[in-house]
């Protein structure tokens, strides 16, 4: 799902005032080295999100900081001053634009104070910080960066829905890829990717990105690294399914699986399944159920509702039509 929030008030801070400044669009220098961090944002819900960012020092007190920003544009940076060696002033800027069906979107960073601690190398914000503009807001309660340790890691198993789009011509997928690993420790954005995978006929194939269907991709895709959007059809929480509807219909099942290589491998989390059969209510009667039926799998009734135990009439089960006198 998109981590766009409504606008809240933040709460003020009791450390180092933010000093106000003309907006630009912050470019860091040539020769600016970063490492990478982990930001562990919260909300007012108390949900917890993790994503990377890129920090650079720079000369006597400049501090750069890419990735703050979730929604359309991740790339961007900001810049802050550190005084007295622990509170990290980052004033307002302008984060950039992207263009979007004609329109273009303009992003700003509405400034906050860090705390820095320099034993462990963390910045925390008491306040968070919130991104406005754009077609949407981001808007974090608390915000803790710390370093990032690269690792080999088996990613935690994504979820995957599938459901008209908002026009209701063609249909889209939601997915989160979540950034850390089964243990609940934070994953480098940059060495996780995920794929997809169709059951058709009973047989499971990789899904493939193909230039003629998604036209904003210079070549077809089957790994998708979790950082890509294409700024269209393809981000890191939903897809559209630009397949035609037949061919969607024909599939059985539909899954996602993170891959993640670090610490020198690659492994693999467990693929999250959507049933396809069941969503569209394939016609058709596969089976007549007998003493002898295996009921293990999902089920579902003709109205994509998930059931506990087979009902009579017909059920949904593993992707199969089957009637249970």
């Amino acid at each position: 799902m998109k981590k766009i929030f409504t606008l809240c008030i933040l709460a003020a801070m009791a450390t180092a005032p933010v000093m106000a400044q003309e907006e630009e669009v912050i470019t860091p220098p040539a020769d600016l080295q970063t490492e990478t961090y982990v930001a562990i944002l919260t909300t007012g819900g108390d949900q917890t999100y993790y994503q990377n960012v890129n920090i650079g020092f720079y000369g006597e007190n400049e501090v750069y900081m890419q990735g703050l920003a979730y929604n359309g544009v991740p790339e961007s940076w900001v810049k802050g001053t550190l005084t007295d060696g622990m509170f990290l002033n980052i004033p307002k800027c302008l984060l950039g634009s992207f263009q979007y069906l004609g329109m273009t979107y303009e992003y700003r960073f509405n400034g906050t104070t860090f705390i820095y601690t320099p034993s462990t190398g963390q910045f925390y914000a008491p306040a968070g910080y919130s991104i406005t503009g754009g077609i949407g807001s981001e808007v974090y309660a608390t915000a803790t960066l710390k370093p990032l340790v690269e690792k080999a890691a088996v990613p935690a198993t994504p979820t995957i829905s599938f459901g008209p789009s908002i026009n209701g011509s063609t249909y889209v997928t939601e997915m989160t890829i979540p950034l850390v690993d089964v243990d609940g420790d934070p994953l480098v954005s940059d060495l996780l990717s995920y794929i997809f995978y169709y059951e058709k006929d009973g047989v499971v194939s990789e899904l493939t990105f193909t230039k003629d269907l998604y036209k904003k991709l210079t070549e077809d895709m089957t790994e998708i690294p979790y950082n890509f959007t294409d700024r269209y059809d393809i981000d890191n929480y939903e897809i559209w399914m630009n397949q035609p509807k037949e061919e969607l219909e024909s599939w059985s099942k539909l899954g996602l699986q993170s891959i993640y290589r670090g610490g020198g491998e690659e492994n693999r989390s467990e693929i999250a399944w959507f049933d396809m059969a069941a969503y569209f209510g394939h016609d058709g009667i596969d089976y007549i159920a007998t003493p002898d039926t295996d009921w293990s799998g999902p089920i579902f009734n003709l109205n994509g509702q998930q059931l506990q135990q087979p009902q009579r009439g017909i059920n949904i089960i593993g992707g199969h039509k089957v009637v249970v006198k």
